[in-house]
């Protein structure tokens, strides 16, 4: 039984068939230099020896495991499983299976909450680098970023770019769940933080390794979207929503048409963030729908 009472931390790994890739997580959870957290396994319905893999890391009692395996549904599915679940302060989203974690990563983001703690923050932000050690990351304001901006501000003002890895609050995580929709699978990550209003605190070190894997998401990101057409009109029409510009609004505005009609969505005019632009991209979101079920149907 995992005792939360002392942990601050809760590491949410969500997985599907990537038993292989999990010792390398667990290796690297056993070496941190602060056993301050609890790593939160969502299985996402594997058919491989994940439940076995994790099943034997727990009898190893080396660190603190919570595994819960759920139907296939997607990995916000498991997000949103995953935060309903946290009984922690600080949930760390996400560390990925085939992702590695600095040794000093956990003992980073107590100290730094720690010092932060009576602060009205809601969350932290940390860098990532690739396996060569290179930061990913091509634009970093410091001087704005300094100001504690919420994700909704550095994103739409552009202060920051590159990848990142955050941990919130779970209670501020729980007014962000995405909604869920049978069938489809895949939900950018983006829909939700460009709600997010609280102030974030942004730090210019790594404390995680980031590999992609040729079978992943970011691989395959049409095939992906078309699986989710819904999901993807839903993300596209929130970003139409804050993204300033013109360009901006009319480019994932046109998204929303063209993947709410791909996905059998008619009366989406109404639902529309923009729907003046909505109802004038009509002609060529419907267009870019037939072209997609030419391609993929």
């Amino acid at each position: 039984m995992v005792n939360y009472e002392d942990k601050l931390v809760t590491i949410f790994t969500p997985t599907y068939n990537r038993a292989t890739f999990l010792p390398n997580i667990y290796q690297d959870l056993c070496k941190q230099k602060s056993q301050n957290f609890v790593w939160m396994i969502v299985d996402d319905g594997s058919t491989d020896d994940t439940e076995k893999v994790v099943r034997n890391f727990i009898a190893e009692n080396r660190i603190a495991i919570t595994y819960i395996k759920k139907e296939n549904g997607g990995k916000y599915t498991a997000y949103n499983l995953a935060v309903k679940k946290c009984k922690t302060k600080l949930l760390f989203i996400t560390m990925d299976s085939d992702d590695r974690l600095k040794d000093s990563a956990v003992s980073t983001i107590v100290l730094d909450w720690e010092n932060n703690k009576n602060s009205d923050l809601v969350g932290m932000v940390y860098l990532c680098e690739d396996p060569d050690g290179q930061l990913l990351v091509s634009k970093y304001n410091e001087l704005e970023l300094d100001k504690s901006p919420s994700l909704q501000q550095a994103t739409i003002k552009n202060w920051f770019k590159g990848e990142a890895e955050y941990i919130f609050t779970t209670e501020y995580l729980q007014q962000f769940l995405y909604p869920e929709r049978k069938g489809e699978k895949f939900f950018n990550e983006l829909y939700s933080y460009i709600q997010m209003t609280g102030k974030m605190q942004w730090n210019k070190k790594s404390i995680y390794v980031r590999a992609y894997q040729d079978s992943g998401i970011t691989k395959n990101f049409l095939d992906t979207v078309v699986r989710s057409p819904l999901n993807y009109a839903d993300y596209s029409n929130i970003l139409s929503k804050y993204i300033p510009g013109l360009f901006g609004k009319m480019k994932y505005t046109f998204y929303y048409n063209t993947f709410s009609c791909y996905g059998g969505r008619h009366k989406y005019i109404n639902s529309s963030s923009n729907p003046i632009m909505s109802w004038i991209l009509i002609p060529i979101g419907h267009l870019a729908s037939y072209l997609l079920k030419k391609k993929y149907n």
